[in-house]
């Protein structure tokens, strides 16, 4: 339960037959209308601190047309039995416990209406199509996530020989200053590329190496201050 605390002046009395009241007025209406987003960003949050997959309003299972459906063999010595479609699916998932004094921080950054950056906004989305099988977009959000932190890092400290006004992600980690990943290129720069560019068919073993290059790069320059 969630307790809401507002001034008596805001809150008008609406009269019932038993003898009660319902507390009513625009401020009450108000707090129905902005409810949803106030949930909303919380969940984006957890998401983007945990790693735990809060796409609510993208379910991962969804239902199938062959879902419904069985199938049975006429022959001469009989009907068959009945085969039903495969459905077990096993998902496994290391999310960060979300403690008592994240769940504060959660709470005070969504009651200031303030979101994660941007980049950790790109890995939570990236977990998310990773989880759903949506590879192609995995490693695109995923790269992304890099591509920001690194086009900041560059802003602020200028890459050595690096002059290009507007880099492309390759340029930022081929000259970045800060460690990275011995494949960040092949295991992230270049499957971007390929799905980008040339349409490339993307795979789960594919897109898992690129959000854990990117989850390492991202929480190493831009860590997301929970405490």
């Amino acid at each position: 339960m969630m307790e809401i605390v507002l001034r008596d002046e805001l809150i008008e009395r609406r009269a019932q037959p038993t003898g009660s009241w319902d507390p009513t007025g625009p401020e009450i209406d108000s707090l129905f209308e902005e409810v949803q987003s106030w949930f909303d960003n919380v969940l984006v949050w957890i998401g983007a601190a945990t790693g735990q997959d809060t796409l609510i309003d993208n379910p991962i299972h969804r239902r199938k047309w062959g879902e419904g459906l069985s199938f049975r063999a006429l022959s001469d010595d009989g009907p068959s039995g009945t085969t039903w479609p495969n459905r077990m699916e096993i998902r496994v998932s290391r999310p960060t416990p979300l403690t008592l004094g994240m769940l504060r921080r959660v709470i005070a950054m969504s009651n200031a209406a303030r979101l994660p950056p941007d980049a950790h906004l790109f890995l939570r989305d990236a977990r998310g199509e990773l989880i759903r099988g949506r590879f192609r977009r995995s490693v695109i959000d995923a790269a992304t996530s890099v591509e920001l932190v690194l086009a900041r890092l560059h802003s602020r400290n200028s890459f050595p020989g690096l002059n290009h006004p507007r880099p492309t992600l390759g340029l930022l980690v081929d000259h970045a200053t800060v460690a990275l990943p011995v494949d960040t290129r092949d295991g992230l720069v270049d499957r971007r590329n390929d799905a980008i560019h040339r349409g490339a068919h993307t795979g789960r073993e594919t897109a898992s190496r690129a959000l854990e290059i990117a989850t390492q790069i991202v929480t190493q320059l831009e860590p997301l201050a929970m405490d």
